[in-house]
This record gives structure tokens, sequence and C-alpha cells, in this order.
């Protein structure tokens, strides 16, 4: 449940800056903007995703589990999905995404929380028959 507030909080930032945006620009430039980032965006994140596609085939080809490619092609996902939804700070997070460094550090932050949590959890094993 700790994710509501930051989604309403997220969605109200989006709005001011759309509200803003209207304000300095005008309503026609600010639509144009979101519309040119949103195809902007799927293509960027059509080049990558093809990219990471083409990584995940070559180290399941060279018998290695494609583990931090999956969760980078994921990660090209959200950013794709993040341009598509109108708002600036959407758009800056899809592009943040879409970034191979960037998305790489994100990946990576991702893993290692993934990984503590699963290492700091006690494991045990209930058998049934």
């Amino acid at each position: 449940m700790r994710v509501f507030p930051f989604l309403v909080l997220w969605v109200a930032v989006e709005l001011l800056l759309l509200i803003a945006s209207g304000r300095f620009l005008g309503v026609w430039p600010t639509f144009a903007a979101i519309l040119l980032t949103g195809a902007v965006g799927l293509q960027l994140a059509k080049h990558q995703g093809v990219a990471i596609f083409r990584r995940i085939r070559e180290e399941l080809q060279s018998g290695r589990i494609p583990g931090d490619a999956l969760l980078e092609g994921f990660l090209v996902f959200v950013g794709g999905v993040f341009l598509i939804l109108p708002g600036f700070l959407s758009d800056l997070a899809g592009i943040a995404l879409l970034i191979p460094p960037l998305r790489r550090k994100a990946a990576r932050l991702i893993r290692d929380r993934f990984l503590r949590r699963l290492l700091n959890r006690p494991f045990f094993f209930m058998y049934r028959r």
C-alpha cells in the first residue's frame, strides 16, 4: 500500500506540469509536445527492444541464462509505457529507462534489492503427502 500515495503524488505533479505548460506555451504546443514525445519514445523503445531481444537470443544460443538482459528488456518496456502516457514527468522517466547506462544502473539496483530481500528472509520448504 506504500505505492498508492506515490501514484497520487505522481499524477498531481503531472497535472500541475501540464497545466503550467499549457499556460506558458499554449494548449496546442503542449499537446504537440505530448504527441511528439510519445511518437519518438515509441521509436526509441522499439529500437532498444530489438537490441535487447538480440542480446537475449545470443546469450541463450551461447548457453547462458539471460537474466540481466531480461530485466533490461522489461525496463525498456516500462520506459515505452511511460513515454506513451501523457505528461512530462512520465516522459522523463521513460527516456531515462531507454538510455542504456541509466537502464543498466536501474537494473542493477532492482536486482540487488531483490537479492537482498530474498537472502534476508528465512527459507523453509513444506512438504505434504
